[in-house]
């Protein structure tokens, strides 16, 4: 199944050739033409605003997911509740270390001290901290402690370029735009004021 924003161009392209078929049809008067015209809009408008709102909740679902994957701290599959805690509380407590390191040079230090005695959850804290100052030299040595580790961070780094990749984000905004108003719409609003407005105008003469 295509994605959102695969499924959002179709229906923009869909509704597209819809109009110009009823815009060339010589046997609708304007009016009808703008009322058929108005319900395709409608319709591909709820349509692309829906797939817009499932892309941003699968992209942050996914992005979250590569976070916890790689930083969050992993429990035996027999751990128990107190076990469980006692882990967070470690986590906590080598993040609050992580948190101090005032240079990439520093992190790469600490973390090497940390895998030489095998201390996962510093070095999952140190490369967490280290991601988000964009500390490379760090990540490319965490990377190198494992192939999923490695996956995750080049999924990881696909999601922040794609976030601040102009052409990227320029495209998402054409799929998930809305269908503007077409002229013979357009009209058939205009239409419809002015017949209201003689008709007040009318009315306040009686």
């Amino acid at each position: 199944m295509s994605n959102p924003l695969e499924r959002a161009t179709t229906a923009r392209s869909r509704a597209d050739e819809e109009i110009r078929r009823i815009q060339a049809d010589k046997d609708l008067t304007m009016e009808a033409k703008g009322r058929r015209i108005a319900e395709i809009r409608t319709k591909a408008n709820a349509e692309v605003a829906k797939l817009k709102a499932t892309h941003t909740k699968e992209t942050n679902e996914a992005y979250g997911r590569s976070l916890r994957q790689l930083f969050a701290p992993s429990y035996k599959a027999a751990a128990t509740e107190t076990e469980k805690q006692l882990t967070q509380l470690n986590y906590r407590d080598a993040l609050f270390r992580a948190d101090g390191l005032e240079t990439p040079t520093a992190a790469q230090r600490m973390f090497g001290r940390a895998q030489m005695v095998g201390d996962k959850l510093l070095m999952q804290a140190i490369a967490s901290v280290s991601f988000e100052r964009n500390w490379t030299p760090v990540l490319e040595e965490f990377a190198r402690t494992s192939p999923d580790v490695e996956s995750g961070l080049q999924e990881l780094q696909q999601f922040e370029s794609q976030r601040g990749n102009r052409q990227a984000q320029f495209r998402e905004s054409v799929a998930f735009s809305g269908l503007n108003e077409t002229p013979e719409e357009a009209k058939l609003r205009m239409s419809g004021a002015t017949m209201q407005t003689n008709g007040a105008s009318f009315r306040g003469v009686a």
